[in-house]
């Protein structure tokens, strides 16, 4: 059994997080504080896959399951390499937040093959889970 699910932006890619989580934020009392831009994205990319899963009718996934994830590009800017490492991260741990995976671990991710293209009028990420 497989499924898809369609989310119509680009992912943040490995670049993209990192910046985010060694942003400092000074309060008002003075204090810095790290990694809460990064805490800010997931809890933002975890909202956009639950929107997009209970539009498309995504199931939560239950057990062991093979994951292909197609990052569609508007252009060729970014390398391959940071796609992948960035948005899978970010795949991964917006479908626990949005409770749609228990966990991203070894029993529960049997395969993750990664692909990518260039569509400069749909980019996006599609996420296809066989069971």
């Amino acid at each position: 059994m497989s499924r898809s699910l369609w989310i119509p932006l680009p992912l943040p890619n490995l670049n993209d997080l990192i910046k985010e989580a060694t942003a400092a934020i000074r309060t008002r009392q003075g204090k810095i504080l790290r990694g809460t831009k990064y805490a800010d994205m997931k809890r933002h990319w975890a909202g956009v896959v639950r929107i997009h899963a209970h539009a498309q009718h995504f199931d939560p996934i239950a057990g062991p399951a093979h994951f292909e994830i197609e990052f569609v590009e508007p252009n060729r800017r970014r390398d391959p390499d940071g796609l992948v490492a960035g948005g899978l991260k970010i795949i991964f741990d917006a479908l626990q937040e949005a409770g749609l995976m228990q966990n991203d671990g070894w029993e529960h991710v049997l395969s993750i093959l990664p692909t990518w293209r260039v569509d400069k009028q749909k980019p996006g990420v599609r996420l296809t889970v066989r069971a």
